[in-house]
């Protein structure tokens, strides 16, 4: 089996870079074998990379920074001589993550091949793609640090574990990415089945004011982990105003080695507490997944809250009908429930009573629908056509491409 990597761009920012690190370090675990990204410099010797690639590899990955990605993806598409449209499941994600953006944006994201088998990132922003033309397979993906592990985990492996044979590999278990969780002796929280999950109301901001509320009136103070899921804390903030001195981000993030997810958790919300001078750590952790006996996937994620004594965490599974964007602010809910009890109890001690003991008087503090969330970072970032003219003849008149094409049309015919 063989592998190329190939970027547009060979100026790359240090979280590109980060990213391709990421892309290579997985397909080598699950391969064998050490890769890396071959950076061009220019379009005229991308063509020539991909054309060779094209030739002899059984699968190309190609990829580009988040700032020409969405260009990228249409030079791609029309190299290949690709047929494009927005996706509707894509521009769903999208919209419910990021309901300020406008249309125009939201489809350029949601925009792939025909052809193609989408990989969703977790608010839709900068998916990749993939394309299959018989035994040969073309994949593409953003270098995006803060999306690539969920990208990697719930799109590429599970695309490629559907569409080759993976018994000759090192490592095929290494595909689904399954986390083994045993059963928390932390607060199991499933809060699933109200009008919290419509798409115009992903959390409840009446209940989040009062327990900022609370923060504030005892002069308490949370110091929050920097995962790959706080920019969803971010626009909850950016929707409810500041945080009045009471929640801080932070820059503090380990990486989870060999821990168990419900371990992590607690790790990263008690190093978060011992790097700060607040009075509690907290985490949300990313989005996991695990692939259930039928093939369908479950989406999971941890809040944790730690005293650098205690701790306190919560495992939050999605419902079916759930996307990762409605758990994780499901997850902040809870997220802000604990921190309600620590400052009422002064101890993030686990509760292991029944799933009443969180959900007391919920419904009571639910009572007024959430504003439209803001996504101002994602607004501010100009996407800048660094691709210029799409540069199509010297691919698309090459016979190694006009046969991938071919075999594309053979296979959806």
């Amino acid at each position: 089996m063989k592998l190329n990597f190939l970027t547009l761009g060979d100026e790359l920012t240090p979280e590109a870079t980060a990213a391709e690190e990421k892309i290579t370090q997985e397909f080598g675990t699950v391969f064998g074998g050490t890769y890396a990204f071959q950076n061009t410099g220019s379009e005229n010797e991308f063509i020539d990379a991909l054309t060779t690639s094209v030739e002899n590899d059984d699968i190309v990955i190609l990829s580009a920074a988040p700032e020409v990605y969405v260009a990228f993806k249409s030079f791609v598409a029309s190299a290949f001589a690709l047929k494009t449209r927005p996706s509707r499941t894509l521009q769903k994600r999208i919209r419910e993550s990021h309901p300020d953006l406008e249309a125009e944006t939201v489809d350029a994201h949601a925009t792939l091949p025909a052809e193609a088998d989408s990989m969703l990132s977790e608010d839709g922003l900068y998916s990749g793609f993939g394309v299959r033309a018989e035994e040969q397979i073309l994949l593409v993906l953003p270098l995006d640090e803060t999306r690539i592990d969920y990208l990697l985990e719930d799109g590429v492996f599970p695309y490629l574990h559907d569409n080759l044979d993976f018994s000759q590999f090192v490592d095929s278990a290494n595909l689904s990415s399954v986390e083994s969780v045993p059963v928390s002796a932390g607060i199991r929280s499933r809060l699933g089945g109200s009008s919290r999950q419509q798409e115009e109301q992903p959390y409840n901001d009446a209940f989040l004011r009062s327990v900022l509320n609370k923060l504030k009136r005892r002069n308490l103070t949370v110091a929050i982990a920097d995962t790959k899921t706080v920019d969803f804390l971010h626009k909850v903030e950016e929707t409810l105003g500041n945080f009045d001195d009471t929640i801080f981000f932070t820059d503090y993030y380990e990486e989870k080695g060999h821990l168990e997810s419900d371990e992590y958790a607690v790790q990263l919300a008690k190093g978060t507490y011992d790097s700060s001078d607040k009075d509690l750590g907290a985490a949300l952790t990313k989005v996991y997944t695990k692939q259930r006996d039928d093939g369908s996937r479950e989406y999971y994620i941890y809040a944790c809250v730690s005293d650098g004594k205690t701790a306190n965490e919560a495992r939050v599974a999605a419902e079916p009908d759930e996307t990762p964007p409605q758990l994780i602010y499901k997850a902040i809910e809870v997220l802000f429930r604990i921190i309600g009890q620590w400052a009422d109890t002064g101890a993030a001690i686990p509760q292991t009573g029944p799933e009443s003991a969180i959900d007391e008087d919920y419904a009571d503090e639910l009572e007024e629908e959430a504003p439209e969330i803001t996504e101002s970072r994602s607004k501010n970032r100009k996407t800048k056509v660094a691709i210029g003219t799409l540069i199509t003849l010297a691919l698309a008149g090459s016979a190694a491409v006009s046969l991938f094409l071919e075999n594309i049309q053979g296979l959806i015919s």
